[in-house]
C-alpha cells in the first residue's frame, strides 16, 4: 500500500509534465535516458540506496514498512512511467485538437480528454510494476526487513516482514517443519502474483480502446 501511495501519482504527475507539457529539449532528453536506465537498475541497487539514505542519513527505523514501502517505490517509478507515457502517446491527436477546437485549455483536454483515454495502459502497466515489487527480497534484506517480529505490526514505523523475505528465511532452515512453511508462503505470494497479472490483463481488455 506505501508502494501504490508514493509511486502512482508521482509517476503519473511525471508521465502528464513530460509527454504533454515539457519542452523537447537536452534536459527532458537527459531525463528520458535516466528513466529507461532506472527501470533496467538492479534492485539490490536500491536497496543500497534506501540503506545509504533512508537509514544512514535520514536515521528512519530499520526493518519497518515506511522505508520498505519507499525503497521499492523508487523501483517501480521507471516501471510505471514508461507504460503511462506510452499510453498517452497512443492517444490520436485529433482528441486534443477536438477539445482545443471547442475552447477548452491545455490543461483541460489533457486532464479531460486524453488522460481517461490512457487510463487501461496506465492501470495495467501500475499493477504489473506492483506485482515485481512484490517478489522482490534483496532491497528489503539490505534495509534489515530480516529480523524476528513478535506482534502485528499496526502502524507503518512498527517492525515488519515481508513474504519474500520469508521465503528466504526459512529455506535456509534446516528443520523440516520450515519446509511445509516454506511451501505454503510460496504459494501464497504466488497466488498474489497472478491475481494481480489477471487483473492487469482483464483491465486492459475491458478499457483499451481501438483507434
Amino acid at each position: 500500500m506505501i508502494t501504490l501511495l508514493l509511486s502512482f501519482p508521482i509517476a503519473i504527475a511525471a508521465s502528464i509534465y513530460l509527454e504533454e507539457f515539457a519542452p523537447k529539449n537536452k534536459i527532458t532528453d537527459f531525463i528520458e535516458i535516466n528513466i529507461n536506465n532506472l527501470a533496467a537498475v538492479p534492485s539490490i541497487v536500491f536497496g543500497l540506496l534506501g540503506l545509504g539514505i533512508l537509514l544512514g542519513t535520514f536515521h528512519l527505523p530499520r526493518s519497518t514498512p515506511l522505508v520498505a514501502g519507499i525503497t521499492l517505490a523508487l523501483m517501480t517509478l521507471p516501471r510505471i512511467i514508461i507504460p503511462c507515457r506510452a499510453s498517452l502517446k497512443a492517444v490520436p491527436p485529433s482528441i486534443r485538437e477536438g477539445a482545443l477546437a471547442i475552447g477548452a485549455s491545455k490543461v483541460q483536454s489533457v486532464m479531460h480528454h486524453v488522460v481517461p483515454f490512457a487510463i487501461p495502459g496506465t492501470l495495467s502497466g501500475t499493477i504489473i510494476g506492483l506485482a515485481q515489487a512484490l517478489g522482490e527480497t534483496a532491497p528489503l534484506i539490505l534495509i534489515g526487513m530480516v529480523a524476528f517480529v513478535v506482534d502485528i505490526p499496526s502502524i507503518p514505523t512498527d517492525p515488519s516482514a515481508s513474504l519474500p523475505v520469508q521465503v528466504y528465511l526459512w529455506s535456509e532452515q534446516a528443520e523440516r517443519g520450515f519446509v511445509e512453511k516454506t511451501s505454503a508462503t510460496i504459494m501464497v505470494l504466488l497466488s498474489f502474483l497472478i491475481t494481480l497479472n489477471f487483473i492487469a490483463v482483464y483491465l486492459r481488455q475491458k478499457f483499451e480502446r481501438k483507434w
